[in-house]
């Protein structure tokens, strides 16, 4: 077909008849003076009869659009090789525009096509209708342009937007975790879920550079590195510096790469295709690096995906602060715990220590109708002891007991604590009465074995201890204070028989 300035039907010598345009001539004979800037347009231009049945004029660039579809004059050729799944969208917009076979409306339709090389291309066409003065459709213009880079450039904005929000609930979900295990295992799972890679995992280095697989997510277990001690020598011996400074690794294909012989020979080990290594630094120290792999291809990184494995390689490592501060934290707040609660003489509990569990574990022992006992050990004599031997023997003295006291309990649950002055007191949750006793013998037979002089003492040569045990099961006749002041009665007893011996008060005696 050949490109003439103005199809046969729309020429001047042309019957009129013939013609439905004649009074649009002039007007069209001047478009067409253009043809010589049409023909230079990126863009494709035709003319066609109402119908859409008959080509009168087509652009050069209509044929680099569809070369294959011009071949005809005859049908609307800018549906051929369209895609099956746009097809119907499209033609159903194009159907909707036209009213008994005569297209009344314009139509824009964005859809996908085959070209001759098997490439996917975009294509827009505008088709709109030419009306006479008195509004009557005489023909139809249509405009078709590609715009395949467009729509690569919006569907690549689109996803680089789309990425850059899910980079930012991944950090959200990872500055969520308080622990950094949890931060961890988050960040690798989020990163294999978001690149669909055959791998990502966190290697932790040590202080030799050599490092372990801490965490991984993996398409197939097949791949799992996990716990695996790696000794990249390449990277001790020429990258460590680099990466220090941020450096990124990028290998599409470990096969066809520049790197050496041996490392290729060591990540080929290792299973790995296609590398991408992104530094985490903690405190501008290299902690370790997040890496991706492929498996069994290779794999053009993208630049976004790099990006991306930048910024959560930040997150993680901003993570990885916060989880550290919080445990240095809690280890602040036991140790601040453990010291309100210590004695600083003895290193046992102190009286608010005791203040503390009495009521917590008489609750306990009450919800479980288990046994509570509660002995109260008094150094005796030990007033006459500090002003024969002086204030420091004393203060050595009570540590001694003190330590003597901690290896009468065996279990964790039972709390020794200083009561005041010389008397502490060891409260035995899950104990009965016999259980009691047997504590409590244990602590005179200990204290009598330290064999600590007592010149002073009217009951021994040596330090010994007065013992009040109350053992009961508590109920609401019951009170945590009545039961401190029975054992208080019980060493006061103790203490009035002889001393340097155990008083039981027997659990009827409570409800007196």
């Amino acid at each position: 077909m050949t490109h003439s300035p103005l199809p046969a039907c729309w020429s001047a010598d042309a019957n009129p008849q013939e013609s439905l345009l004649q009074k649009d001539l002039a007007a069209w004979r001047d478009y067409i003076a253009l043809q010589e800037l049409v023909t230079h347009l990126p863009i494709g231009i035709w003319l066609m009869s109402p119908d859409l049945k008959q080509l009168f004029y087509k652009s050069p660039c209509c044929e680099s659009l569809w070369p294959e579809s011009l071949s005809t004059e005859t049908g609307c050729f800018w549906l051929r090789g369209i895609l099956a799944e746009d097809a119907e969208q499209v033609i159903f917009s194009q159907e909707q525009a036209l009213d008994q076979g005569i297209l009344q409306d314009t139509v824009e339709l964005e859809y996908r096509m085959v070209d001759p090389q098997k490439r996917t291309r975009w294509v827009s066409v505008r088709l709109f209708p030419i009306r006479n003065a008195e509004g009557t459709v005489e023909g139809v213009a249509g405009i078709g342009e590609d715009i395949t880079q467009r729509k690569n450039t919006e569907d690549a904005l689109k996803y680089i937007i789309h990425q850059q929000t899910l980079v930012n609930a991944i950090a959200q979900r990872i500055r969520r975790s308080l622990e950094i295990e949890a931060i961890l295992e988050t960040t690798v799972q989020e990163v294999q879920n978001l690149l669909l890679c055959d791998r990502a995992f966190l290697y932790r280095l040590d202080f030799d550079w050599s490092g372990t697989v801490v965490v991984e997510a993996l398409r197939s277990p097949d791949y799992s590195l996990l716990g695996r001690r790696l000794t990249d020598t390449e990277f001790i011996a020429n990258y460590v510096e680099l990466y220090q400074k941020g450096r990124i690794h990028v290998v599409d294909d470990v096969q066809q790469s520049n790197l050496s012989e041996c490392y290729i020979n060591w990540l080929t080990d290792l299973q790995v295709r296609a590398n991408l290594v992104v530094p985490v630094l903690h405190d501008e120290e290299l902690w370790g690096m997040l890496v991706v792999q492929e498996c069994e291809q290779p794999r053009p990184w993208q630049a976004f995906e790099v990006e991306l494995l930048q910024q959560l390689a930040v997150q993680v490592a901003i993570a990885i602060q916060q989880a550290e501060l919080l445990e240095e934290l809690k280890t602040t707040n036991t140790e601040l715990q453990q010291l309100a609660t210590l004695d600083s003489l003895t290193q046992v509990g102190n009286r608010r220590s005791f203040d503390e569990a009495l009521p917590r574990e008489w609750e306990k022992m009450a919800l479980s109708q288990a046994s509570l006992s509660l002995v109260l050990v008094d150094v005796d004599f030990f007033k006459a002891y500090n002003d024969t031997y002086g204030h420091p023997a004393g203060d050595e003295c009570l540590r001694a007991v003190a330590q003597t006291l901690r290896t009468a309990v065996k279990r964790s649950t039972d709390l020794v604590t200083r009561y005041g002055g010389e008397e502490f007191a060891i409260l035995l949750p899950h104990t009965d009465a016999n259980g009691a006793v047997q504590v409590a013998g244990e602590i005179l037979s200990r204290v009598r074995q330290l064999k600590i002089p007592h010149s002073q003492s009217s009951v021994s040569h040596h330090i010994s201890v007065s013992v009040g045990i109350v053992t009961t099961i508590p109920h609401p006749a019951l009170s945590y204070q009545d039961f401190v002041k029975r054992g208080d009665q019980a060493l006061y007893e103790a203490k009035h028989q002889g001393r340097d011996r155990m008083i039981l008060a027997e659990y009827p005696d409570f409800l007196d």
